[in-house]
């Protein structure tokens, strides 16, 4: 198939989808009444639900929980530091640069 074959093919589904999705049917419904294969229909509902996941973790940022403990500070106190599912325990005269930078290689993409 050619690109601007494969490109209108898209563009057609796309348009077959949002129809469907705005139509309030199941699928069943839907294809029966416009002629079209429900495996066709649930093809392209998974192709674009997929994609539309992607584009939204893509898009969105990633946030990492920070729980804080409310204890009055003292010198031997410590500070937990959950990123993902390691822990990072901090004590008094931590090196910032290290935490930062282990909190970055702990964030991000795997």
């Amino acid at each position: 198939m050619k690109q601007e074959e494969l490109k209108q093919l898209r563009q057609l589904w796309a348009e077959r989808v949002a129809e469907f999705e705005a139509s309030g049917q199941n699928t069943t419904e839907w294809c029966s009444e416009h002629g079209i294969k429900t495996a066709q229909l649930r093809y392209w509902l998974r192709k674009y639900r997929h994609q539309e996941n992607a584009n939204n973790k893509a898009a969105t940022p990633q946030w990492q929980a920070l729980e804080v403990d409310n204890r009055t500070s003292n010198e031997g106190s410590e500070l937990k530091i959950r990123v993902g599912s390691a822990v990072i325990e901090v004590k008094p005269g931590f090196d910032k640069k290290l935490l930062r930078e282990l909190i970055d290689a702990l964030s991000g993409p795997c």
